[in-house]
């Protein structure tokens, strides 16, 4: 986490951004576990932008594409993605 100014702070891995404690706004991109993930497919379907393509048997999200909605987190039936 980085201090931006006294009583806010941001943390670099998500778009989390607290302001004296309190979190003010809160969304990340979605992350794979490649052991969990078992590549059914069936967060393809969920993403309303196509960020996500299976590689090699596996769900892979493109980072610039994904829109942070998490429908691949619910969508997920193994809970292999998170956010």
């Amino acid at each position: 986490m980085y201090n931006l100014t006294r009583g806010l702070v941001y943390n670099a891995n998500y778009s989390i951004i607290y302001l004296f404690d309190k979190e003010v706004f809160l969304m990340a991109k979605a992350i794979v576990d490649k052991e969990t993930c078992v590549g059914c497919e069936a967060c393809v379907g969920t993403c309303p932008v196509e960020a996500i393509t299976i590689d090699s048997g596996k769900a892979n999200i493109n980072a610039d594409t994904c829109i942070e909605c998490g429908s691949c987190v619910s969508g997920c039936p193994v809970s292999a993605i998170s956010q």
